[in-house]
């Protein structure tokens, strides 16, 4: 379901600070300015009333792409087969399917101890059968690769997109320090 307020401030200071690597670039309030444009859907999955996994989506009204920008499920409730359920209820239930693109922390950009993490994050969406599209982006100090639940996309459209996007969601900034390679 969609987050309130409360919770989106809550997700943000209490898991995204913690679960997001630290080269993401979007604060607090640029999200909530996305949230306010109709660019970013913030969504929660509950299990006994807590927070059992969260998701905040971008998708410009104008663009046919979606980007699962944050994915996680809090640490005390990992390794329970949630995050591949609630992935499963985003692709499935929410109507995101093939559209759906999830940017992942390349393991390669990341180095030491980070790059294990980065690496188990690639594989979880593998194992849950999504797909390295071959893109990579460049947000920032963030270096990513562009994953989706479809085995193929049109690259050149994807690229299109995915430029549009991030000019959306970081306006002229995205000019200068975004890259998609």
């Amino acid at each position: 379901r969609s987050l309130t307020p409360e919770e989106r401030r809550e997700v943000y200071d209490g898991h995204i600070l913690r679960d997001i690597p630290p080269t993401e670039p979007k604060s607090f309030a640029c999200l909530e300015r996305l949230h306010s444009e109709g660019i970013c859907r913030m969504l929660g999955a509950f299990e006994d009333g807590e927070l059992a996994g969260y998701a905040y989506i971008q998708h410009p009204p104008a663009l046919s792409i979606e980007l699962l920008d944050f994915f996680a499920v809090p640490g005390g409730r990992r390794g329970r087969g949630l995050g591949r359920r609630f992935l499963t209820l985003l692709t499935e239930k929410e109507r995101f399917g093939p559209t759906l693109v999830a940017e992942v922390e390349d393991p390669e950009a990341a180095g030491g101890e980070a790059a294990v993490l980065c690496a188990r994050r690639a594989a979880f969406y593998e194992r849950c059968g999504w797909h390295d599209t071959g893109l990579r982006a460049q947000v920032g100090d963030y270096r990513c690769r562009l994953y989706s639940p479809a085995p193929a996309l049109n690259e050149g459209l994807l690229r299109r997109e995915l430029r549009a996007l991030y000019d959306a969601v970081f306006g002229e900034w995205a000019r200068e320090h975004t890259d998609i390679y």
